[in-house]
């Protein structure tokens, strides 16, 4: 199966939360390294499952289902994230 994941609307909302929420730069850049470890093996994960993931800003068109969603809550779980998880 084809899938299709926005990993720059999911990495773009995690940087801005991060930004906002004035952490110590050493404790932000080990956050962020954390958040993209988890979204690669988020990802890594689908593969295994037998699916194709294409970067959906990559994807001209087609009818290929959308796991943006649940790469982020996978990524969340991944990371012991809440809801700023998300953001």
């Amino acid at each position: 199966e084809v899938v299709t994941v926005q990993l720059s609307k999911i990495m773009g909302e995690f940087i801005e939360a991060e930004a906002r929420a004035g952490r110590p730069p050493e404790e932000t850049r080990m956050r962020v390294e954390l958040y993209l470890k988890a979204v690669e093996a988020s990802v890594a994960a689908l593969g295994r499952e037998g699916r194709t993931v294409l970067v959906a800003e990559a994807v001209v068109s087609g009818s290929a289902p959308d796991l943006t969603e649940s790469v982020r809550a996978d990524v969340a779980r991944r990371i012991g994230g809440g809801p700023d998880a998300r953001r």
